[in-house]
C-alpha cells in the first residue's frame, strides 16, 4: 500500500468512524456501529482512546451537528488511523470493512484527503524532499483542494490548512440547516435559554463514552438516556470520586474521575464501573471534604532540591504526616438526579505515595477501591 492508498484508507476509515459514533453508538451495544466503536478502541492507538472518542461525540451527538463538525471530526481521526495503518498491526475486520476505493470517497473525504495531502506536501517542502512534496500536491490537486488547484507547484508554508466544508444540504434525514440570526436575536435567545435552563430543571446529557463522564451527575445533570434504578439488583454503577491530594478550596470547581473497575471473581464485578455505559443506573460522587486530627503516621521523603549532593539528600529525610482523609460518598439515579443515599467515611487507604511534590506538606488517606465497592455493596446489590 503506498502513501496515497494508505491515506484513501485512513480517511474511509475515519469518515466510518465518525458516522458511528454521529450516530449514537456506543462500543459493544450490539450494533454494527458499535462494533466499529469497539474495535477502535482495541487498536491501543492512544488517540483512538475513549476521552477522544467521547469529546468527537460532545460536537457530533450533543447539541446542532453541522457538515463543518462533521468535517472537522473526520480531520481529526485521519492521521491516528493512518499512524495505525502505518504501524503494521492487524486491521480489525469492522473496521477494514470501512475502506472505500477512492472513486467512492463523497465531498467531505475528497476535503479530508486534499488538506491532509495539502499538509503532507508542506511538511515534506520543509524537510527538503521536493519529490514527496510534489507527489502530495497532485494528490490534493487530484482531491479538488482550492490551495493546490491554485498552484500548480507546491506552495512553501502552510497554506490550506483549513478543510473545504462542503455546503449545508437542503434537507434529509440528521441534518440541521443554519440560519442566519441577528447578534440582538442570538443574545434575546441564549438569555431565554438561560433562564428557561434554570426554571425547568438540571442539564441534559447523552450517555458517554467515558465513565468520567458521567461526572455531570455529581453536579446536577440527569442522563434521560439511562436506564431507571429500579427492581432487583444488581444497579451498574459509575464509581467517581475527587482528587484527594490537596484540601479543597471554597468555590473550586470539582474534577470527577473514574475508579478502576473491580477484579474478575469480584462479586460486584461488572455492576461496579461497568464496561457497558448503557447499563449505568447510578452514579456514585465520591468527594475529598478534608482531613480529620490527629495524624495517622509520617511519610519520609528525600528532597533532592534542597541537597547539594545525593549523599547530603540521602542523609536529610523529610518528613510528611499522613491525615485521616474524610469522603462524602452521594449515589444519584442517573436518569433523574434522584438522591439514592448518602454516607461520610474516612479513607483506609495509608500507604504512603512512592513520589509527591515538593510543594506538598501533608497526606490523606485514601478511599481504595475495595472500600468504595463495600459502601455501595447496599446500593449495587
Amino acid at each position: 500500500m503506498n502513501g496515497e492508498q494508505q491515506l484513501v484508507a485512513s480517511v474511509s476509515i475515519a469518515q466510518g468512524l465518525a458516522e458511528a459514533i454521529a450516530s449514537g453508538a456506543h462500543p459493544g451495544d450490539g450494533t454494527p456501529e458499535g462494533q466499529v466503536l469497539r474495535e477502535a478502541l482495541g487498536t491501543g492507538v492512544h488517540d483512538l482512546g475513549r476521552e477522544a472518542l467521547d469529546e468527537l461525540a460532545n460536537r457530533l451527538v450533543r447539541g446542532v451537528r453541522t457538515r463543518a463538525d462533521v468535517t472537522q471530526a473526520v480531520l481529526d481521526l485521519t492521521e491516528p488511523v493512518s499512524r495505525l495503518l502505518a504501524s503494521g498491526s492487524p486491521i480489525p475486520p469492522a473496521l477494514a470493512g470501512l475502506q472505500r476505493p477512492r472513486s467512492d470517497l463523497d465531498e467531505v473525504a475528497r476535503g479530508v484527503l486534499g488538506t491532509v495531502a495539502v499538509r503532507r506536501s508542506s511538511a515534506a517542502l520543509a524537510n527538503q524532499d521536493d519529490e514527496a512534496a510534489r507527489t502530495w500536491w497532485q494528490i490534493a490537486r487530484d482531491a479538488g483542494h482550492p490551495s493546490a488547484l491554485a498552484s500548480a507547484h507546491p506552495v512553501r508554508g502552510e497554506p490550506g490548512l483549513q478543510v473545504p466544508v462542503p455546503d449545508e444540504p437542503a434537507g434529509g434525514p440528521n441534518r440541521r440547516r443554519l440560519v442566519a440570526w441577528s447578534v440582538a436575536s442570538v443574545v434575546v435567545v441564549a438569555l431565554v435559554a438561560w433562564l428557561v435552563a434554570l426554571a425547568w430543571g438540571p442539564a441534559e446529557r447523552d450517555i458517554p463514552f467515558t465513565l468520567s463522564g458521567f461526572g455531570d451527575a455529581c453536579d446536577g445533570a440527569v442522563y434521560p438516556a439511562a436506564p431507571s434504578y429500579e427492581g432487583p439488583p444488581p444497579h451498574p454503577t459509575a464509581a467517581l470520586g475527587t482528587d484527594a491530594s490537596e484540601l479543597p478550596e471554597a468555590g473550586e470547581d470539582k474534577v470527577w474521575t473514574q475508579y478502576p473497575a473491580l477484579a474478575p471473581g469480584h462479586a460486584l464485578h461488572g455492576v461496579f464501573n461497568p464496561d457497558n455505559l448503557r447499563q449505568v443506573q447510578a452514579v456514585a460522587c465520591a468527594e475529598f471534604t478534608g482531613k480529620a486530627d490527629p495524624a495517622i503516621k509520617q511519610c519520609d521523603y528525600i528532597d533532592y532540591s534542597r541537597a547539594n549532593t545525593i549523599s547530603q539528600a540521602l542523609g536529610s529525610a523529610v518528613p510528611v504526616s499522613l491525615y485521616p482523609g474524610q469522603y462524602t460518598i452521594t449515589v444519584y439515579e442517573a436518569r433523574t438526579h434522584r438522591t439514592l443515599a448518602r454516607t461520610t467515611v474516612t479513607g483506609n487507604g495509608t500507604d504512603c505515595p512512592e513520589n509527591i511534590p515538593t510543594s506538598r506538606y501533608e497526606l490523606y488517606s485514601q478511599l481504595t477501591i475495595e472500600q468504595y465497592a463495600t459502601v455501595l455493596t447496599p446500593q449495587l446489590g
